[in-house]
């Protein structure tokens, strides 16, 4: 058997990895859309949020749209 070069090693981590698109419950508008960015979060603290997404293969963009949503409409 062939040995794996560490480029189709690394071809073949990506394509395994889940796809974490836009979420289909909140689909990016055209135009009219808001931009909203946090500044200085720490950087420890990211990590964690970003490792813990990626393991759940969860999109940021509609876990924190979620929990917004679920924030207004608990008035």
């Amino acid at each position: 058997m062939k040995k794996k070069t560490r480029k189709q090693k690394h071809t073949v981590e990506r394509q395994a990895r889940p796809t974490r698109a836009y979420s289909r419950d909140f689909t990016p508008s055209r135009g009219d859309g808001h931009d909203f960015k946090i500044r200085r979060i720490p950087d420890a603290f990211w990590k964690q949020v970003q490792s813990k997404a990626k393991r759940e293969g969860v999109s940021l963009r509609g876990m924190l749209l979620t929990h917004l949503q679920q924030w207004v409409e608990a008035d």
